[in-house]
């Protein structure tokens, strides 16, 4: 969950003023306790000998301070070995229940940088828990190299299972606005920045407006 694009309201003793508005990246409001996944499995596409086999294997935290994440695939001989986390979304389904150990989510997104067969590479990966035994949780994994997809598989695992553990909780986000000066005649420059507190991982941006006085309603902004 995302806070956009807020409207602000600035109540100004003038008809006009031009309002010179700092932009604040926005914030997820989602923060976690200990939380991760863990798991592990296959995914076979086909069968015979044109069948695709798919492997994986891997074990990250939720804020991406720590993690690994091994990934094969078999039909053309391919290596993946993740190096860094870029990020890392938790989230929960609801039309999925996973079974103990409790965890109030069940979805796992990241991003990284690492290796495929010794090749620099980016990973993009959903990683889902749909309880026991393993055969409804899913992955959803894209290996680039040089913005090229060089491999990539979707689908429910056909052997493995993954695992949430911990519970996900929300942030407290506040925005605040200090202006300056507080008022002023025609041709004066007002500025006004905002701080975002109480967020996790923000990202996007504040929108600011400027109404005047007459529009108590705030529904034509005069500057934005």
């Amino acid at each position: 969950m995302e806070v956009k694009n807020p409207q602000l309201r600035f109540w100004w003793p003038l008809a006009l003023v031009v309002l010179v508005a700092s932009l604040v990246t926005t914030a997820s409001v989602q923060a976690l306790d200990e939380a991760f996944m863990t798991g592990g499995g296959s995914v076979t596409i086909g069968k015979g000998k044109d069948a695709q086999r798919y492997t994986h294997g891997f074990n990250i935290q939720w804020d991406g301070s720590k993690g690994n994440f091994e990934y094969n695939d078999h039909s053309q001989k391919g290596k993946f070995h993740l190096e860094s986390i870029t990020s890392v979304r938790c989230t929960d389904d609801s039309t999925i229940d996973p079974d103990p150990p409790s965890a109030n989510f069940d979805t796992l997104e990241m991003t990284g940088t690492g290796r495929w067969n010794k090749i620099g590479a980016t990973i993009e990966v959903t990683l889902s828990d749909a309880g026991q035994p393993g055969r409804d949780d899913t992955i959803d994994l894209t290996i680039k190299v040089g913005g090229n997809v060089v491999s990539s598989v979707s689908g429910n695992l056909t052997g493995g299972n993954h695992q949430a553990h911990g519970q996900v909780t929300k942030a407290n986000p506040s925005l605040g606005t200090t202006p300056t000066p507080t008022s002023g005649t025609i041709g004066v420059t007002l500025q006004d920045s905002a701080t975002l507190t109480g967020a996790f991982n923000p990202t996007g941006k504040i929108d600011f407006k400027l109404f005047d006085p007459t529009d108590p309603d705030c529904t034509t902004p005069v500057h934005s």
